[in-house]
């Protein structure tokens, strides 16, 4: 059987640890949608980091990183997004098939 891992890393910059966290789902539908839904809860933190309005959409993010010469990065695609900031960690969520066994 396929089920879907969605991976969260989280590295935090002020106490220098990486902590992961693990969720399976029967449908990579299912993972991307969940993946959509935690991505903007870190891009709020994100923003309070930068002092921004927690609702700023992830391409104002940008521009303002850019525009700051912020060495910090997003990536963002269906299935992984990343983003770091230079004194405040990163957090990576992406999502791998796996193969689940079952013996009788």
């Amino acid at each position: 059987m396929i089920v879907y891992e969605l991976r969260h890393t989280i590295y935090s910059y002020e106490d220098q640890t990486t902590e992961f966290h693990t969720l399976l789902f029967e449908t990579k539908e299912d993972a991307i949608e969940y993946l959509i839904e935690k991505k903007y809860e870190i891009l709020s933190d994100y923003c309070i980091f930068y002092k921004r309005p927690k609702n700023t959409s992830l391409e104002s993010l940008k521009e303002y990183m850019a525009n700051y010469n912020l060495y910090d990065e997003i990536k963002d695609r269906s299935d992984y997004f990343y983003i770091t900031a230079e004194e405040f960690g990163h957090d990576i969520l992406e999502i791998k098939e796996k193969q689940i066994f079952k013996f009788n």
